[in-house]
Order: structure tokens, then sequence, then C-alpha cells
């Protein structure tokens, strides 16, 4: 809600930080492309979710005011500012709504209750302005709305009880407020916005926070005189003005609303001339938002004008008029967070900052909407259908056209931003034949070739909506070579060229056959290579095949060149599995693999390999494309990357510049007629021109935010020196680059002069830490860059001085140096006395000095040695935590090599959660206040996976105690943690257990040395320190206490005692490993039961005995039911045999009978089934030939074809009668099913079938063996119900029986082309499945049926030899 006063010499103070020349917009709000916001709320830090005032100062801060405290956010952090009333420097008030920087840098905040505040960077101080009533110069009223300072230096200040001018001199207010009787003052005193005009006037909005206003008001400071302007029409009508926004040309735009108050819409008014445009909901934003009500009002770097609406979400003019309303989506995470929006910001380097009512704030980068990325809206139908998005084609016309691995082939339109997919349909057999599309091709008539996964391929005719499928037929070679269709192109002369999971597929034009070129790995990528044909395949390396001879169109004849991945070979392909091909004017073809981007030259064969060591982001290159300028845009798993040939540099995009993602997927990546580059990936696709793309070229603005001590963070001021005594050794300094785009790419590089000798290139990493600092002055600098590269080379710096100890200040040198002297005078004489003494210990000093050294490399050996050859991972550190050295088994534990883990900082290899788990511990260490620690905590290898370390860190000192540098050492603990963790569930549902479980539980614990000897002490002691489960307490009646001081011996019947010592004795030596028994039991109350007792030996990791467990379980109802059980069944049994007796010589009089009646039965109903068959298959096939054979003269005579063609059909049909007459005989004589070959049997029965129903039915029989009688009988008749359900229900046209025969195994398949049918929809017993299943379980073969409405259907039996 904050204007910036348009004078001299606050754009000087702003000029560092604008761009240096003005840019035409290239931010393009697409129809129904996606905006990308991202969200800061109290999950992130901040105060509260209401954003009522936005500001950003001068340094480049963002100041977020909230209903409770004050932010400020630099990227990473939010410092929170509130209220502390033991502290009269603090906030005066938590609920801030306006936000001003003057020119000398003070933040000044309006407060809800609390009156003005002025905030000191330097001190981070609070200066307050609150109402005092005994004092009618301090401000007039405790809401203070909003704040400026004019050209003088005076302070306006619009609040509740009217308009305040503060004089920062003597820090007293005039006022200035509404009075009925004068016209000419102020026409309300509930102030909303004030601004400033060129010639020294105060522009006045009234009405805010449920207070109704009263217009606007023009204010002249020097008459102290009010203009109220009167409504003109439609224009100035509205008494509630939330924001007045000054315009290029003079105009001014007018927001009327605010919170609580009523809306009006926008005004344009021009002051000058009177003219006035008025905008509101029914006029201009077609009816979408519910009220007028809007809030704040901003200008972008592009002269675009924002408005945000109170509950209409957020609104955006362009510069030809049109708004463009952006609410939120509750289906979009990434939309705006809410419709209540109240303040609008468009920061320095052109990222948008909403505030919400309730929902935070939200960032939006202008710069992202350079990619227009769409994505599926489940709220709008007419969205992009799904996200996984496969391949790109365009008609001439204009009309993208897409893949979807969900949702089939879709098109888009662009000027409307609507998708419409076109789907398969099992009703429609011009529908596309499968929603996987894998790739498409337009050829140049307009039509589309659409190639699926699994179902085949597609010819698209866009203009009768209609699609002719292209699918595999087995029986057919000149169909479809396999139905998974990766790929697709056309070569020179026309021909169509399809990539298979089985090989290539030829269409020539006017053919309607294909020639197939099956090859023994998959292709996946087309190129054409002057008369080459390229094809990369998916783990083969790279296939070529010469167009221009000619024997190369014949499969049989075609030879292929390759390029393959040779491990041994550096000049050659990277990677097998080749994902695109792109030759370039200069004759190099660029292959994109799962191993980098490959450069080879046809001409010298020369391979050149570019990887993540080249620059790349990632290595899996799934796209290239070409721009006008010669540079390649390259898809991976790691965004698109920009790469120059000529410099061989690489610029990446993500996801956060506006990409649908960060994957990208094969064949996803097009240059459309309009020089367009489409890029799909499985969160929708992006669109961008890529010669249009502008990087943010502003430098960043860089602060240091935090500079502590023993890492307690101390108050500072960057102006002025920090001054440290000489032991406080460990300090550290934070810092951001105030940059908005993508924080986490800014980067970093910082230096202590006087300490460092080089910058430190800290990459991404904003902090920076020294310890063991010398006495002296240093100065800390430190530069960064944004996250495009441009660098702020000033940057910041903050002087420092260390005030050295005592013994190394001057004044004490400088007496050490006098005495010094005195006692070179004295001693001169002694001294030379003592010179040849001297000598000799000095010749005895320098032959000590050569074994020490001879000594010292000796131990350097043998050190070294341990250390590369270490159990464990061993490094070297300085005392700012800078890595050193590391030895192999480092790298092994982590991944990274020692170059690498120089350049990393340690805390950036451990697990968030766990970085500052021994952060006092590690400062205590660097200080020298302990030797060595020992921590456990999450690391992050290279490769992004994470394991438990233990390291054991050390301080090593030099012979002065000092400090040098740390030794850490690590060990990988994963799989001790994961035992860990696995045993203490273990015990912990073991314990669950033993608590809770219903039999009684006794636990023997048999000590650490289960071997011991097992003497009459050892077990009395361990029987009698037995633990005892709370269900044994229910059991024997006993409480806890009294069961301590009870044996379970004691407890047993005196009968039944000893009935198991000696299996007892053999389980605590660990002879056995269990045993059962059954033994009485004697409760408190003396009463008897029975009881079964488990006892289990449990064994330590080495096998020694470690516990014994026994389970009671009562079992007295068990033995009672027992005994009487036993006597009903002597009784029963009894009885039983006499009726035995009785009945079976009944029985068998009756059985003789009804063999006899079987048997005649039989007979009749084998007699009437085969007369039957007989009717059914041979009658009615003769009549039909009878019919045939009638006419058959007559339409000779008229059409010799079509005669012929019913002759042929006589002969099919008499042919099928023969057939099904030897089937019936073989039927009449059932060992014939067992006697003649199955192959023939099923030969019989397909022309039988054939013949009869006029299905196509097609046998196909490889190897023959002998089978069991019932397996052979029960394959045929499965195939024999089989083909009767294809005959009855699948109204099918073919179908295809195929036996494969090995010694191991017997297949069998049975498949049509029908209307299949949904096997979750049918039960088991339908269609004579149950029939089948049970065949097939009799002979001990599996049978699976796959089916789906208008596939067909596909039932298979295997039968194993075992």
């Amino acid at each position: 809600m904050r204007r910036i006063l348009i004078i001299i010499p606050i754009l000087l103070l702003l000029t560092t930080f604008q761009p240096a020349t003005a840019r035409e917009s290239d931010v393009t709000f697409s129809p129904g492309a996606h905006l990308r916001f991202e969200h800061l709320t109290i999950d992130d830090g901040l105060s509260q979710n209401a954003g009522l005032a936005l500001l950003q100062d001068s340094q480049g801060y963002l100041w977020i005011g909230t209903q409770d405290g004050l932010n400020r956010y630099d990227g990473y952090q939010i410092t929170q500012f509130k209220h502390d009333p033991d502290n009269p420097a603090s906030l005066s008030h938590n609920s801030v709504i306006a936000l001003y920087e003057d020119r000398n840098g003070f933040i000044w905040i309006g407060t809800w209750g609390g009156g003005l505040n002025r905030y000191d960077p330097a001190t981070q101080q609070f200066t307050r302005y609150v109402p005092d009533p005994a004092n009618p110069d301090s401000i007039s009223h405790p809401i203070v709305t909003d704040i400026i300072q004019d050209e003088q230096g005076v302070y306006w200040v619009a609040t509740f009880g009217g308009l305040d001018r503060l004089d920062p001199a003597t820090g007293t207010f005039t006022h200035f407020r509404h009075d009925p009787a004068n016209p000419a003052s102020l026409s309300s005193d509930a102030l909303s916005v004030i601004l400033p005009t060129t010639d020294g006037k105060l522009w006045i909005g009234t009405g805010a926070f449920s207070t109704l206003g009263t217009g606007l008001n023009l204010f002249d400071p020097a008459s102290a005189s009010v203009q109220r302007i009167a409504q003109t029409g439609d224009c100035l009508a509205s008494p509630n003005i939330a924001d007045i926004l000054p315009a290029p040309d003079g105009s001014l735009w007018i927001a009327y609303g605010g919170y609580g108050v009523s809306g009006g819409g926008l005004d344009r008014y021009n002051p000058k001339t009177g003219a006035c445009a008025h905008f509101d909901n029914a006029q201009t934003f077609g009816n979408q938002i519910a009220d007028n009500n809007f809030t704040d009002l901003a200008f972008d770097r592009d002269g675009a004008l924002w408005a945000a609406g109170w509950s209409g979400g957020l609104w955006r003019m362009d510069s030809d008029g049109q708004f463009s309303g952006i609410r939120h989506n509750p289906s979009d995470p990434e939309s705006l967070s809410s419709n209540n929006t109240f303040t609008v910001l468009p920061d320095r380097s052109g990222v948008i900052w909403v505030g919400t009512l309730s929902a935070g704030i939200n960032k939006l980068n202008l710069d992202t909407l350079q990619f227009r990325t769409y994505r599926h809206d489940p709220s709008n139908p007419k969205s992009l259908p799904g996200n996984h998005i496969s391949s790109f084609a365009e008609t001439s016309d204009g009309t993208i056209w897409l893949g979807s691995i969900e949702n089939g082939l879709v098109r888009f339109d662009q000027a409307s931003g609507e998708f419409t997919p076109f789907r398969h349909d099992p009703a429609n057999p011009a529908s596309i034949s499968g929603d996987m599309v894998l790739t498409i091709f337009a050829d140049p008539d307009d039509t589309l070739w659409v190639g699926t996964l699994g179902s085949g391929l597609n010819h698209f005719d866009p203009r009768t909506g209609t699609f002719t499928r292209y699918q595999n037929d087995p029986a057919d070679p000149q169909s479809l070579l396999e139905n998974q269709v990766t790929s697709l192109i056309r070569d020179r002369e026309g021909r169509l060229w399809v990539g298979t999971f089985a090989g290539l597929a030829r269409l020539d034009p006017g053919a309607s056959g294909f020639v197939n070129y099956p090859m023994p790995a998959a292709p996946v990528s087309f190129g054409l290579v002057g008369d080459e044909l390229w094809a990369g395949t998916w783990g083969g390396g790279l296939y070529r095949l010469d167009l221009s001879d000619p024997a190369n169109l014949d499969p049989v004849k075609a030879a292929f060149s390759t390029l393959k991945h040779d491990p041994t070979s550096p000049n050659s392909l990277s990677d097998d599995g080749v994902w695109t091909i792109l030759q370039t004017p200069d004759g190099m073809v660029w292959l994109g693999s799962m191993a980098g981007l490959n450069r080879y030259d046809p001409q010298t064969e020369q391979f050149k390999i570019y990887t993540e060591k080249n620059g790349l982001a990632n290595a899996s290159i799934m796209g290239i494309l070409r721009d006008s300028r010669g540079l390649l845009w390259l898809t991976t798993n790691h965004g698109v990357v920009q790469f120059d040939p000529q410099a061989e540099t690489f610029v990446t995009y993500e996801k956060s510049d506006g990409l649908q993602g960060n994957e990208f997927n094969s064949n996803a990546y097009f240059q459309s007629r309009s020089g367009d580059f489409y890029v799909g990936g499985v969160s929708g696709f992006s669109v961008f021109d890529p010669l249009s793309l502008r990087q943010n070229e502003l430098p960043p603005p860089v602060v240091i935010t935090d500079f502590s001590i023993f890492n307690t963070p101390q108050p500072f001021n960057p102006a002025e020196t920090i001054r440290l005594n000489y032991d406080q050794n460990f300090i550290s300094f934070e810092f951001a680059a105030l940059d908005f785009h993508d924080p986490r790419r800014n980067q970093y590089a910082y230096k202590l002069e006087g300490f460092d000798k080089d910058w430190v290139q800290a990459g991404a990493r904003n902090y920076a830490s020294y310890t063991n600092l010398p006495g002296g002055d240093y100065t800390f600098r430190v530069r960064a860059a944004n996250s495009d590269g441009v660098w702020n080379e000033d940057g910041a710096n903050v002087k420092l001085t260390v005030t050295p100890p005592f013994w190394q200040t001057w004044p004490f040198r400088l007496g050490l140096l006098l005495g010094a002297v005195l006692l070179v005078v004295a001693g001169f004489q002694w001294r030379v006395r003592a010179v040849r003494e001297q000598n000799t210990q000095l010749q005895q000093m320098i032959d000590e000095q050569k074994r020490a050294e001879a000594e010292l490399r000796e131990s350097q050996a043998r050190f070294k040695a341990m250390f590369e050859n270490a159990a464990v991972g061993v490094s070297l550190m300085t005392l700012d935590r800078r890595i050193v050295q590391i030895n192999p088994k480092v790298t092994e534990i982590t991944g990274y090599t020692a170059e690498e883990m120089a350049a990393i900082n340690p805390s950036d290899l451990v697990l968030e959660p766990d970085r500052f788990i021994d952060r006092n511990l590690f400062v205590e260490l660097v200080a020298g206040k302990r030797d060595q620690y020992l921590v456990e905590k999450r690391y992050i290898r290279k490769d992004g996976s994470i394991f438990w370390g233990r390291v054991n860190f050390a301080l090593v000192r030099n012979e002065k105690e000092e400090p040098l540098y740390i030794v850490g050492i690590i060990e990988d603990i994963t799989e001790e943690k994961e035992s860990g963790r696995i045993l203490a569930e273990s015990e912990a549902r073991f314990r669950t257990l033993y608590d809770s479980a219903e039999m009684g539980i006794v636990l023997v614990d048999l000590g650490q040395d289960g071997h011991q000897p097992l003497d009459e002490t050892r077990f009395n002691q361990l029987v009698a320190n037995q633990q005892l489960n709370p269900a044994m307490q229910r059991m024997f009646g006993y409480t806890a206490d009294e069961l301590q001081h009870i044996s379970i011996s004691s407890l047993i019947h005196p009968d039944d005692l000893g009935i198991d010592r000696q299996e007892f004795r053999q389980l605590l030596t660990g002879e056995i490993e269990s045993f059962h028994s059954e033994k009485r039991f004697v409760r408190k109350d003396g009463s008897v039961f029975w009881g079964r007792l488990t006892d289990s030996l449990a064994r330590a990791a080495d096998g020694t005995p470690r516990m014994v467990i026994g389970i009671i379980e009562d079992i007295t109802e068990e033995k009672l039911s027992a005994e009487r059980l036993a006597a009903q069944e002597s009784s029963h049994r009894q009885q039983l045999e006499q009726r035995i007796a009785e009945r079976t010589e009944e029985l068998n009089l009756a059985n003789e009978r009804l063999r006899e009646k079987a048997a005649q039965d039989a007979v009749t109903a084998e007699r009437t089934r085969l007369a039957r068959d007989l009717h059914d298959a041979v009658t009615q096939t003769l009549f039909s030939t009878t019919l045939i054979a009638d006419v058959l003269p007559d339409i000779w005579a008229l059409n010799q074809d079509e005669g012929k063609r019913r002759l042929e059909e006589i002969r099919q049909l008499t042919r099928g009668a023969l057939a099904e007459m030897r089937t019936l005989l073989v039927e009449l004589r059932p060992n014939a099913l067992v006697e003649v070959p199955l192959p023939t049997l099923l030969r019989q029965l397909t022309e039988a079938l054939s013949g009869r129903s006029r299905v196509s039915i097609q046998l196909s029989a490889e190897g023959e063996r002998k089978l069991p009688p019932d397996v052979q009988v029960g394959l045929y008749r499965l195939a024999q119900e089989a083909l009767n359900n294809i005959v009855k229900h699948a109204k099918a046209s073919q179908a295809i029986v195929t036996l494969r025969c090995s010694d191991e195994t017997v297949r069998l398949t049975v498949a049509d082309n029908g209307v299949g049918f949904d096997p979750t929809t049918v039960t088991a017993d339908h269609l004579g499945l149950k029939i089948m299943r049970e065949r097939a379980e009799a002979i001990g073969a599996k049978l699976s049926i796959y089916s789906e409405p208008g596939e067909g259907t596909q039932i298979s039996v295997i039968w194993e030899n075992r």
C-alpha cells in the first residue's frame, strides 16, 4: 500500500538497484498456462499469515507486516520483530499495517493501536511515537495507515485522527484535521493513503479498516488547505480509497475498497485534464469477482498494472488494457494461496509479492512466465487431460498435437488454451487403438501417424476424426512387426519407418503391408544422416542402414553397421542406450544417451563426450533441439540445458525457472514452425522461444545478515569495526544475495583480507567461519551472483579487529628486547667461554636431529600406510571445518573424491535434522575445551542415499597445546542401526506379547555363559530366578510379589514332579532345543488343573544358550472333554459295528442293481449325444451344401468368379463335414483319443469346427511327444471346450490354436479376435470356465485367461512334466 515518493534524491539512492535500460515485456499470460506461485507462511517462519504491508528496502530486504509482528526476509530465513513489554526499544505493537523507508535507510512502521515506529538497521532499535494526551505535539492517533517523507525531509503521517506532520529535528507533530465548518479542511480524519505530487502537494485518500471515507483530497502544505475532489460521472464516486498509484503519463490510478469497507472498482484519473475512466465488476471484469473491493495497486517492471482484490484474487492489466484474473485453485498447490489478497509489491528484480489476509505471502517470479507451462487442472475439463506427455507434432494450420501416456492423442488450441483428447473407445473401431501414445508423426497432408504402447500404429485424419489401425497379426507376415511402437520417421523417398520393441517396420508409399526388420534391441530414436537411416536403440547401441543400397530394402539381405559403447576405448559411444539423434549443418552428429552427450564426426569417426564433469547438470540426454543461433537445447533428467558447441558452456533451466518439472520424457521434444520449443515430461509440458529467453542481468544486493561468536549471534553494525578479544577465537558470518528469483541457486565467494590469500568459492553456501585468528586488523568481504550467474563484484564488507594477548603487544616486546640487550652485554664473556662446549653440543644435536628426521620419515610412512589402508574413513579438517584430506575409505563410504570433498561444507553432508546434534561439542573441540567426542548421525552420499555414520572427532595440538587441526574417523553403521532397530521392535513385540498373553509364560535367564556346568546348585539357582508374566498370576491365583518368591517347581502336583526333569536339564545345557509335557499344577486355593508345558531354548548369535522360554496352557477342560469323548466313542463304536454289519449286506444288493441300471443309462445317453452331434454337425453342413449346389449353375452362368467362390465354399463345408465325422468316430472309440497324436486330434477338431461355424480357425503345432493318457485327453477336451465357446459366444471371425511341445512342458493356447469380456464381471462358472478350470486342475496344469472387451480372448494351458 506504500508508494515511493517521486523525487530526485530517492531516485539517486535507488539507482544502484535499477536496470540500466528499460526492457520490453516478455511476460506472457497465455490462456490455460500454469502460474507457479511460491508461498511463505508461518510454517516457513512468518510470524502470522496476514500480509498487511510489504516493502523492499534499499538494501534489498523484504519486509512483511502482519497482525502479529514485523518480519524481514533475506531469501533464506525470516527474522521476526515483536513487541516486548520489557524493552522500550522494541516494536510498540504487533499489528503492522504500513511500511516505509526514508532516504536515510530508516524503516517506518505504522501499527494498528501502537502509533508510529522508526527502526534503525544499524542499532536494530525501534523508536516509538505514540499518542500522549498530556502532550498536544504527540502523534494524533494510535492507528497509522501511511507514512511518506517529502523533499524537504518532513514526514507526513496518515492516521485515524487526521494528517500529522513530523519535524525530525524536534520530534513534534503538527495536526491537520477535519473541521465540519471549514470546507478547506480534510473531508475526513480516517485517512488511508498519502501520495506526494511533483509540485509539493499531497493526494490523500480516506476510509480504511472498517471506517468509512469521504473520497479524495488534495492537500497544499503551504496554505494548509484542502481541495476536495468531486465526483464526475461514474468516476471518483466511491468514498473509500484504498490506494493511489501515479502512472508514467501523470494520471492517477485509484483503488476503492479496503479492510472492512465497501469497494468501488478502479478509476484512472488525469488531474490536469479532469478526464477519468472507470473500471468495475460489471463493465470490465465480466462479473468474475464477487465485489469491486480493491486494496492495493502496483506497476511491475514492464509497466503492467497489478491490483489486489479483497475477495476476487489478483488482477493484471497489460499494455492493451485487458485485465487477466488470477485466482486460487484448490486443486493446485502452486496457485495463488487465497482469493483474499490485500497487498501487492513488485520487487526490483521483477518478482511479484502478494500478501493475503489469511494464507501468507505469495511469490510470482515473472521470468518463469518465459516458459508457458500447461498442466492438468481437475477443475477445468478443457485443460490438459493428463500430465504425462510423450510426444508432439504440428499440422499446417498451426495446431499442436500431443501424445499422452494416459489419454491418447490430444489436440491443443494455442489461442484458447483448450485441449481436446481423442481416446480409445472399445465400441468404436474407428477410434484410436490405445490410450498410451509414445510417438506422433505429421504427414504433409496433415494426417497423423500415432504409435502406441501395446496397441500398434494408427493413421489419423483430423478432418474426419477417424483412426485406421495397423496391428501385428501373427498369421500375416506383412502386418506390423510388433505392437509396441516407439518412434516414427519418413525417409527422403517417402517411406515410413516404424520403431517397435521387436525391430523396424517399413511402410512404402501406396503399400498396404509392412516390410519388417527384426532387431536384437528395440529402436527408440531415428535420424537421417546423408543416405543413411540411423536408429538409436534401448541398450543395443546405434544401428545405421544405407538406404541408397537396394539390397538394404530387403530385410534378408540388409546389412546394418553399428556404433556401440566399448569400456576399453575412450573413442566409443558413451552408453548403448541412444535416445535422440541430431545432425547439425557442420556435419557433426549429436547423440543423447543415459551417460552423456556424444558428438560424433562421421568423417573421422571420432567421439567427444560431455558429462557432469564438463558442466552438464545431468548426463541423461532425452532430447536435442537446435535454435537458429546454432545453440543446442538438451532435455535431461534435471532440467533443460542450453549448450554452446563453440564455447562448450552449459546453462541449465529448471522447474524453478518455469519448466513443467526437472524430468523430461524421450520423444517429448519438438520445434514448431514459429520457432517455439515444446518439451514434455511427467508434470505436463512447457513452451518457450529460445531466442527471447532473457537472463536476470541485475547484480544482486549483498548483505551480511549475521555475525556469531561461538555460534551465538551478536549485534553488529556493518558500517562499524567489530572488535574481538584474542580468546573469542571461533567466529562465523552469514550473508545473503537479496535476489529472490531462486535464492537456492545464488552463488557466493568470500575472503577475509589479512588471513585468506584467495577468494573462497562457496557455491550456494551462505556462511563462513574462522578460528584462532592472530591479533590484527581484517576485512571480511563477500560477493554474490544471482541464479543466472551475474555477479555483484562490490558485494559487502565489514572490518574486524582482533586484540592480541598482552605478550604479543609492542610494549611488552620492547621491554623484552631491552632486557635481552643487557643480558647479552653481561654474558658476552661467558658466551665466548661456552662456545666450544656449545659447538660440541651442537654437533650432538645435529646427529640427534638426523636420527629424529629418519624416525619422522619412517613414522610418516607408517602413518600414510595406515591412513590409506584404514578400515574406517579418516579425514583431516581445519579448525574452520574445511576438509583438506580424506582416505580412500571415506570415498568408498560417501562416493565423493578428495577434490569434491574439499569443495563441500561438511554440514551439507549431514541430513538436515541431524546437522546441529553436536554443534556445541564441536565448538568446545575447536576452542580446545575438549580433546575428542563421539557422535552418531545420518549422512547423505553423493548418489543421494542416506547412511548412519559413527564419527569420532579428535583435536590435534602442537607442542604448545594449541589446537592445530581435527581428525575425523567415520564408520558406516547403517546395518548396525538397522539391526538395533529390528531388535528393539522385536523386544517391544515380545514384551507386549509377554504382558498381554492369555497363556502363562516363564523365562529362565541362563546368564552370559550358558555353557557353565549344570550342577545341582546352579540348577536350583536358575529355577529360583524364573520370571513369570501376569497371566501366571491369574492362572495360579498368586500376586506378582508372591510369585517372585515361589519356584515354579513348587506349583507342580506332587505326583507329577520329575516327569520332565531330565528333559529340562538337557534343555538348560543345550542338548535339545525344546520339549513338551502335560502335568497337573496346584493353585493357591488348593485346586488342581491340567497344564500343557512347552519349553524352548533361545540362543545368542554365537550359539550359546541364553534363555529358556516356557509356555503353560490350562488344558483342564480339554482333558475332561477327552475323557468324556473316550467314553462316548467306546459306546458309539459298539453300536456302529452292529449297524455296519446290518447295512453292509443291504448295500451290496442295492449296488449291484444300480450298476446294471447305470450301464444301461450310459449307453442310451451316449447314443443320444452322438445322434445330436451328428445332426448338428453333419446334417446342417450337408443341408447348407445342398442349398448352394442347387443355385450354383445359375450363379456360374452370371458370374464365374462368384461361382468359383461358392464352389470353394462347398469344398470347405464338405471338408468340415468329413472332419466332423472323423471326430465323431473318435468319440465312438474313446481309446482313439490316446492312440492318435495330440496335434492330429487338434487338426481334426479345428477343421471340423471351422467348416461348421465359418470361423477361420488356424492351428500351429511344434514338437510332438508321448503324453500320459489322462493329460492328452484333458488337453484335447480343453481345446474342444475353448473352441466351442468361441463358436457359440465370441462373435469372432478368426481363432488361432497354438501347441508347443518339449521334453519339459506342453503349452496350449487358444486365442480369438472376438468381442472379449471383462473377467472381473464374469462368475467362475460362466461360459464353461468352471469346467475348463476343473479339467486343468485334474491333470495338474495351469490355466490362465486374458480378455478385454473389444480385444478378444486368450486361453493358455501349461502342463509341466514333473
